[in-house]
């Protein structure tokens, strides 16, 4: 049997086609020299199979209870109970439910009698949802068969929200009693104020969100205090299933949910107006609620929990983590929002952190302390389509370039240096100074681009690259593969795999803190299918850029690691894009050497 053979068998076979690619790089390469049409069709098939990506959920953000057969509860967290004391036997919701996966398709009434969206699954597919201590117990020790989860955000997750979006405390306690009662006047007798003081409040949320009506304000808030979580996919399709609407229907319920007018729903749907009327009445009726708002609550909570129920792995984390303070800031004149996080302190020299195309926002405690310690504010962005930050529309060299400008705006820095870590951040940052908005800055390991037709590197982080150039038409199969068949063994698996014979690489796996913010980082990257898949096209392509005008105040430091590599084309590359800059090889580094050797980027950044 040959290796392409033998790796293709594997492929098909293992239940986590990437560890294939992670142990046998070589089979991966030899597969796509000889058998690329056999290996087009795994790729395809692998991409179209698979749970929903990983997601990183807020602990105190869901309600649990374990049932038995009939649905009736046997032990429930707090949570739970003060949500649906009372309520008959959830038999609906478990009838029929078997070992092959979750459901999301059964709502109860809460205590107010406003209908709330629920998930249930049996242990095998609850393993990983962040269930109560006794309703987990119950589960293990055999005395229930079903879990039960609701979405409820809990406090600290609310003040987290808040934060992100830099809501007041009185307009974050009123925006949270909107999406409780579903109504601004019943939201504003709640909250013990005036009306009138309610649409004030109201009217500044909407602006610092940057939400047009209602229901997006709601719809937002409530999506950042679940978590970084995708949204569903195929979402109208879920709404239809819940809720026994039609595709029209439900389509225009999701649209409505999310901040459309009726008049946008409608045209969104290809309907008349008249004709979404008639489908709105039946919308409200299906869906148990009276309004809008309350809708856009009940959608954000099938849209949590069927990205809770189908993720291939879950990871529970404390809300508003200290060491990422995120921010979500609204696009000027464009749809869409940019995840950001701003170390701080407010007073240290701005600089921003561009993250590679397999990473996103999150990077390296050590890294950040230390720009911090050296007089800097590092502010990490997500790029269009990674992490939190909304995919964009065009060319995605000139939107990545128009985001930044509008975090530069947002947070009236005007222009500041950079470190741009691998190909695409350096291209961006370079259009990005012609642009006026950087100064200059440190180009970690750019690398040359890699259009069709380059010899083949050796380099296992390569293999994508080269696959992307020979089948284009596979690249989102492919990706997709890597959002929804992957766990955080998986992404440290890959790490370990491309760092082998590196010391300095696999000392940083070695350290729990270090190696917590690669795999966090990662999941950044693949939680969305947008951005990775963007950029690895673009790279494909071979970006062809002009020169800037004057190099004097920029470095390129790459790394000697790979013995195996020559560096020559990437200092030929910047060289020429660069005029004046530094061309620097560090001794021993590879890909993480803004962590292994921080001295040479602080030095480099103080050239700025």
């Amino acid at each position: 049997m040959s290796r392409a053979t033998a790796f293709l068998e594997r492929f098909r076979r293992d239940d986590t086609p990437l560890d294939a690619l992670a142990d046998d790089p070589e089979g991966w390469g030899e597969a796509m020299r000889s058998e690329s049409e056999a290996l087009a069709a795994a790729i395809a098939e692998a991409g179209s199979t698979g749970q929903g990506p990983l997601v990183s959920l807020h602990a105190d953000c869901f309600a649990t209870a374990a049932c038995d057969r009939d649905g009736g509860v046997i032990i429930c967290d707090p949570g739970f109970e003060r949500w649906f004391g009372g309520v008959d036997p959830f038999d609906a919701l478990v009838r029929d439910l078997t070992t092959n996966g979750p459901r999301v398709s059964m709502l109860a009434d809460d205590q107010f009698g406003r209908p709330v969206a629920l998930a249930a699954g049996t242990m095998a597919v609850a393993r990983k949802w962040p269930l109560g201590e006794h309703v987990r117990a119950a589960l293990e020790q055999g005395s229930a068969p079903f879990a039960i989860v609701a979405f409820r955000p809990g406090e600290a997750s609310w003040e987290h929200s808040a934060r992100v979006w830099r809501l007041t405390p009185a307009e974050a306690g009123l925006v949270a009693a909107l999406a409780r009662t579903g109504d601004l006047q019943r939201a504003a007798s709640d909250r013990g104020i005036a009306y009138e003081t309610a649409r004030k409040f109201v009217a500044s949320a909407l602006d610092k969100t940057g939400s047009k009506r209602q229901t997006e304000l709601v719809r937002l808030v409530l999506r950042t205090t679940v978590g970084d979580i995708p949204d569903a996919r195929h979402l109208p399709r879920v709404v239809a299933d819940l809720f026994g609407l039609n595709p029209r229907q439900s389509l225009l319920a999701v649209a409505l949910a999310q901040g459309a007018t009726r008049e946008m729903a409608a045209e969104a749907a290809g309907v008349s107006v008249h004709r979404a009327k008639a489908d709105f009445k039946v919308v409200f009726q299906a869906c148990g609620v009276d309004n809008a708002v309350d809708l856009a609550r009940l959608v954000a909570e099938v849209d949590a929990l069927k990205g809770l129920a189908s993720a291939c792995e879950v990871m529970v984390t404390t809300p508003g983590r200290a060491n990422e303070p995120l921010r979500l800031i609204t696009r000027r004149g464009r749809e869409g929002r940019i995840a950001l996080s701003d170390h701080g302190p407010v007073g240290g020299r701005p600089v921003l952190v561009m993250h590679s195309t397999v990473t996103g926002r999150h990077h390296s405690p050590q890294f950040i302390t230390r720009l911090q310690r050296d007089g800097w504010r590092p502010l990490c962005m997500d790029r269009p389509g990674f992490g939190l930050t909304d995919k964009a529309q065009g060319d995605l060299i000139s939107a990545s370039v128009a985001d930044i400008g509008d975090v530069q705006a947002a947070l009236e820095t005007g222009p500041m240096p950079v470190i741009a870590r691998c190909t695409m951040a350096s291209v961006i940052a370079c259009e990005a100074a012609r642009a006026g908005m950087l100064t200059g800055g440190v180009l970690v390991w750019p690398d040359a681009p890699l259009p069709a037709g380059t010899p083949e590197r050796r380099r296992m982080t390569d293999r994508a690259g080269q696959f992307f150039a020979r089948f284009p038409g596979l690249a989102r199969s492919f990706a997709q593969i890597l959002c929804t068949r992957t766990s955080e063994r998986m992404i440290e698996k890959q790490w370990r795999k491309a760092a082998e014979g590196l010391p300095g690489d696999l000392a940083l796996l070695d350290d729990p803190v270090e190696r917590e913010a690669i795999i966090h980082a990662s999941r950044q990257a693949i939680q969305g299918v947008d951005g990775f898949l963007g950029e690895a096209l673009a790279l494909v392509d071979g970006p062809q850029l002009e020169p800037v005008s004057n190099g004097e105040k920029w470095t390129a430091l790459f790394g000697s690691g790979y013995e195996s590599y020559d560096v020559s084309d990437g200092l030929s590359f910047w060289g020429r894009i660069l005029p004046g800059g530094e061309m620097r090889v560090i001794d021993g580094g590879v890909h993480f050497l803004h962590v292994t050797h921080t001295d040479a980027v602080i030095e480099a950044l103080a050239r700025v």
